[in-house]
């Protein structure tokens, strides 16, 4: 389900993804479905409840809290970083090309890098010595040829190839 044309979002729009991604029960395709029934974050997080009681839940279901959604907001700029929606102008295209695309990241650093060439190397937390080995030797090769690295930042192999 494709996004809107990329596009600068206000910061309470910003802040209206968050939580609208940090409730429960929406992954990222049921957030594009929701943005692409009630037109925006705000409107889908209003009507989250009526949907989740017509849907058959028994108890509420846990919108993420404003409060939380703010205080995250804080600790991303403290650390100097920066919550890009889906929607952005700046948030990686390719990224953006898949069906299960994060609506929400968090970035910190050269945002310029996100529209290099990219290479995501992942794999097991609990990895061997010499698969840590592997994966730091393979990302420094590849950065040496131009490519951006990426991953989840998971301990293992995620984190030897950065």
């Amino acid at each position: 389900m494709p996004m809107a044309p990329s596009r600068p979002v206000s910061p309470s729009e910003r802040r209206d993804w968050l939580r609208l991604a940090r409730s429960e029960n929406v992954g990222p395709i049921t957030f594009r479905q929701l943005l692409t029934r009630f037109g925006t974050a705000a409107a889908a997080l209003d009507a989250l409840p009526s949907l989740a009681a017509r849907g058959g839940m028994r108890c509420p279901i846990q919108v993420f809290p404003l409060a939380e959604a703010e205080s995250e907001l804080e600790q991303i700029a403290a650390i100097g970083a920066e919550l890009l929606c889906l929607a952005d102008d700046t948030y990686p295209r390719l990224l953006a090309e898949i069906t299960d695309a994060p609506p929400v990241i968090t970035v910190r650093g050269h945002q310029t890098l996100l529209r290099r060439p990219m290479i995501g190397i992942v794999g097991a937390r609990n990895a061997s010595a010499l698969g840590c080995r592997f994966s730091t030797d393979l990302a420094a090769a590849l950065g040496q040829e131009g490519l951006v690295i990426a991953s989840g930042l998971a301990r293992g192999i995620d984190a030897a190839a950065h």
